[in-house]
């Protein structure tokens, strides 16, 4: 469930960024060589039949198919759609750079041969696809009905369907042993219900190593476990290591939802630039960054739990992805979208643009930099998230 959550979602994000290339390149005239899903090797690819005659076919017929690697993409004149055997992400290939070639001559198809300002657009296409596809998977959570904590001291009667909802769960605790999950919703314990996270705290710290039962909702699945709860050094009393509140469910019509959608959307990118902005103040003045990091293998056991929940959380998770994604690609660092964008700048201010040779050298630092910084981070990951990396292996088998 986790591998398979994980690579459809990441996947689905890829897929909109480099849709995003893709269309603005086609919309431009640049010559695109390839458009897989997946990563290489390839599988097999469709392609279009230059050949004038064949317009007079059915459509079916007019499309060839492209096995392996027999055809390479930088020299085709028409787009390969390809999938491949990496089932993650995607990528398209907008055609060898042919802008140093030794007779000077540049194909006016090409990436090079356009404005600055269209090549700009299309490095920039794939995070306005993400930063998009982040608002419309808002909108749909708002619409199929998000849950909404009860502001603490509130009157509940002033609330229709008030829940009692695990917000958190301690990692090692009798709650997570038993297999309860952040998301549940609270029916009974122990066959009485309980209105208030201070009733049912107060109910659990007299009974340490006390059988209790939990009846909860999963995503509209009636569930039931069996924890028990101990002194927890952590919080300093007995109970089961759960974070309990109160949430409704709400549900917005159309307009609204798309306009939250919106809204909330730009208040992720500035919490997120915020978080980005004052991680850069602490290596400066080398003080302990605050910030969490999660790479690969943390966000594929994440994407797992959160696909547990339902559908609904994983389209929220999607789109705090898909946004996460937008903002890194848009940075002025080399190898990501936004370095590109810079030397595009810096060689419109010039008047010149950067050596191809120097700016590929420049790229490839940067790439190997992101790759040491992801090998760091999934090392990490790893002494994190151990347990969970163990549960999705063994659930392969």
């Amino acid at each position: 469930m986790t591998i398979i959550a994980f690579v459809v979602v990441f996947t689905f994000i890829v897929f909109f960024h480099e849709l995003g290339h893709f269309s603005v390149s086609r919309a431009f005239g640049v010559k695109v060589g390839e458009f897989g899903l997946g990563l290489p090797p390839r599988l097999f690819g469709l392609r279009r039949k230059s050949n004038i005659k064949n317009q007079i076919l059915p459509w079916y017929k007019r499309w060839e198919l492209i096995k392996g690697k027999k055809v390479d993409s930088t020299k085709s004149d028409s787009t390969i759609y390809s999938l491949n055997l990496l089932p993650i992400g995607g990528f398209v290939n907008i055609g060898k750079d042919d802008s140093e070639s030794v007779d000077q001559t540049v194909d006016q198809n090409s990436f090079q041969a356009k404005s600055a300002g269209k090549r700009a657009l299309i490095l920039g296409a794939g995070v306005f696809m993400n930063v998009l596809l982040t608002v419309l998977l808002l909108a749909i959570v708002y619409m199929a009905g998000y849950i909404q904590q009860v502001p603490s001291g509130s009157d509940l009667s002033k609330y229709e369907d008030v829940s009692l909802s695990i917000t958190a769960v301690l990692p090692g605790s009798p709650a997570a042993k038993a297999g309860l999950m952040m998301g549940d919703i609270i029916n009974w314990v122990d066959a009485s219900e309980f209105t208030t996270a201070e009733n049912l705290s107060g109910y659990l710290s007299v009974r340490p190593d006390e059988h209790v039962v939990f009846n909860v909702d999963r995503s509209g699945q009636e569930m039931q476990f069996i924890a028990y709860p101990k002194f927890l050094e952590e919080v300093e009393k007995v109970g089961v290591g759960i974070g309990l509140a109160n949430t409704i469910k709400i549900q917005e019509p159309v307009h609204k939802a798309f306009w939250y959608g919106l809204k909330n959307t730009g208040n992720l990118i500035v919490t997120i630039f915020k978080a980005i902005g004052t991680m850069l103040v602490q290596l400066v003045t080398l003080e302990k960054i605050d910030q969490e990091f999660v790479g690969p293998i943390g966000i594929a056991v994440i994407t797992g739990q959160v696909a547990r929940l339902g559908i609904v959380p994983l389209l929220e998770f999607a789109a705090l992805l898909s946004i996460n994604l937008a903002i890194i690609n848009i940075l002025p660092f080399p190898a990501l979208d936004g370095g590109k964008i810079l030397f595009i700048i810096i060689g419109k201010i010039r008047g010149k643009a950067v050596s191809q040779k120097m700016e590929n050298i420049i790229h490839m630092t940067g790439f190997i930099i992101l790759i040491s910084l992801i090998l760091v981070v999934t090392l990490k990951d790893i002494g994190r998230f151990g347990s969970g990396i163990w549960e999705t292996v063994v659930s392969l088998f």
